[in-house]
């Protein structure tokens, strides 16, 4: 099949025909990110995970998703189940409102969360820890260094909670088409658009962290028809086919 490669710095993007359900052919487009062997295909009205060339060998004994029910949405339809994707090495420690000021304190209620599916081995001690960073009622940042502190803060959490961690990922919830809102209105106090402030703060806390902390891609829908309304909850297929985006990364990184 042929296709047409565009680079753009670190990120490289293909247009390829893709089948449809039905059959008929639509163009795509697939953006592989410098750091993952794998691929994001997404065309219109739905957001689809290239298969990636080849699994590596694990890496880690446990990685856990540490977030929200907005994550916990996506990860339950079909996560663990996306090609590549290690579901004995994998947990989900989510809870309503998750947000980054509770996984920021070390005396929230929110660290004693059973982990969902938890990992054959070292479930109480993870090593790689994926975290959905997100602060909506009340907000508890707009700066960029109130981000940052924030963030900064979970890490060093993180590390004081498992004592074998070597790796963190940084990524927020998932973003409507270009990092935009919809033409519906999102639910009340909520946005399917994160701010510049908080994409600064990720990298700047990456920056200084030694190589423990890495950012994840910026996971967007290309169509508002994956949400439910304006946003941020996503439909039942929005969801899948964001499960197996996300999961066609974290099989390069697990």
């Amino acid at each position: 099949m042929r296709h047409i490669r565009l680079a753009f710095g670190s990120i490289s993007a293909y247009l390829l025909p893709m089948a449809t359900r039905h059959g008929a052919l639509r163009i795509g487009l697939v953006v592989s990110f410098a750091s993952a062997a794998g691929a994001i295909a997404m065309a219109s009205g739905a957001l689809v995970a290239a298969a990636p060339q080849a699994a590596p060998a694990a890496r880690f004994t446990c990685n856990q998703v540490t977030a929200m029910t907005l994550t916990r949405e996506w990860y339950q339809a079909g996560f663990e189940q996306a090609p590549g994707i290690l579901d004995d090495r994998w947990q989900l420690k989510a809870r309503q409102s998750g947000y980054i000021t509770e996984w920021s304190n070390p005396h929230s209620d929110f660290w004693n969360q059973t982990p969902q599916s938890p990992c054959a081995n070292g479930s109480a001690t993870p090593d790689h820890v994926v975290i959905t960073v997100l602060s909506w009622t009340p907000p508890c940042c707009t700066t960029q260094a109130q981000w940052e502190a924030q963030i900064g803060a979970a890490v060093t959490t993180l590390k004081a909670k498992y004592a074998g961690l070597r790796r963190v990922d940084l990524m927020t919830v998932i973003r409507g088409p270009g990092n935009k809102s919809c033409p519906l209105p999102a639910a009340a106090g909520e946005t399917v658009s994160m701010p510049p402030e908080l994409d600064d703060a990720f990298a700047a806390v990456a920056a200084k962290s030694s190589g423990l902390v890495f950012v994840a891609p910026k996971f967007e829908v290309p169509s508002c028809e994956a949400f439910r309304g304006g946003g941020p909850h996503l439909t039942a297929m929005g969801n899948a086919e964001v499960a197996k985006a996300i999961g066609t990364y974290f099989a390069t990184v697990q």
